[in-house]
């Protein structure tokens, strides 16, 4: 370990333990203590982080701008269940003030996290912190618990000093992920913000009986998928709820390496992923300003709807 980081190969080295014999019981178990003591700084090690974006103090930070932070990605592993251990994500700010208010990400379907990094980085440029936790096969509805999991983690390590835990927090999920973080939004009172991109919750979902908070639905004009249920699924929210559609936006715009299957059974986009992305970032970070941070500008903005190439509440 060197300056509070450390990998899993510095912690547990070669070592290779196996049925050990009489004679040689007790050196077996020293050298089982031993690998125990080296698990035991797991809790306080942090790893290395992946720069994701470098600070740049020339950054404007408007909204659908990237922030003048910079953004490091850390992979953790927790235990999420007695046989099962998971992989999770956090990206962080760089450069600037912590504490910091928490955004969790819920990935789609069949699609990594890695995929929304673009997202992630750009959110923690603008003053998130981003978890976004890893589920088996790609599929959050198999362990619909692992952003708690996650969170619950992370909120152990050194690291989540960067994390405001009095502040306000968003949880927001694209397209299958979108309907876990309705349910968790649902459930869980720490979460103001409910963000749906190209999502809608499911109809077991009882949205309309928590009458607090802020939920924004944002859909592209060319996703394959429901428009009318979408719409209609803002209607159910016993609370503030906007839906914005972005001109010539398809469903995989929102990640990164779309496949040729994907974008087969997706809309065909009318433009191209650097300008519908801006467009539906400008309404992202105006509605996550107004409700993590607050910020009076950003509500007010909100409250107009008015942003380019974008239908407010149609």
């Amino acid at each position: 370990m060197a300056n509070g980081h450390c990998d899993r190969a510095e912690l547990i080295g070669d070592t290779e333990f196996a049925r050990p014999s009489r004679p040689h019981l007790r050196s077996a178990i020293r050298g089982r203590m031993r690998f125990l003591l080296l698990l035991a700084p797991l809790a306080a090690c942090t790893p290395l982080p992946t720069e994701l974006l470098a600070e740049d103090a020339s950054a404007s930070g408007a909204d659908g701008e990237r922030g003048p932070l910079g953004a490091d990605l850390y992979t953790f592993m927790a235990q999420a269940r007695v046989t099962e251990r998971m992989h999770y994500e956090v990206v962080v700010p760089v450069g600037g003030e912590a504490p910091y208010p928490l955004v969790t990400m819920v990935h789609g379907g069949f699609v990594d996290t890695e995929r929304y990094r673009w997202l992630t980085a750009h959110l923690a440029s603008r003053g998130y912190v981003v978890v976004a936790a890893e589920h088996p096969a790609n599929l959050a509805i198999t362990q619909i618990g692992n952003s708690e999991v996650a969170l619950s983690d992370f909120e152990r390590r050194p690291l989540a000093d960067r994390l405001d835990a009095d502040a306000p927090a968003a949880v927001m999920g694209h397209s299958l992920g979108g309907v876990i973080a309705a349910m968790t939004w649902n459930t869980d009172g720490r979460y103001a913000g409910l963000g749906l991109l190209a999502s809608f919750p499911a109809a077991g979902t009882a949205v309309e009986t928590r009458s607090d908070g802020s939920v924004l639905s944002l859909w592209g004009s060319e996703d394959g998928g429901d428009e009318e249920e979408a719409m209609h699924a803002v209607e159910r929210f016993d609370t503030d709820a906007n839906f914005a559609r972005i001109d010539g936006m398809n469903h995989y715009a929102w990640t990164d390496d779309a496949s040729a299957s994907e974008l087969g059974r997706d809309g065909v986009a009318t433009r191209p992923d650097d300008e519908t992305r801006p467009d539906a970032l400008r309404v992202l970070d105006t509605w996550l300003d107004a409700v993590l941070y607050e910020d009076a500008g950003a509500a007010s903005a909100l409250s107009a709807g008015q942003f380019a190439n974008v239908e407010w509440n149609p």
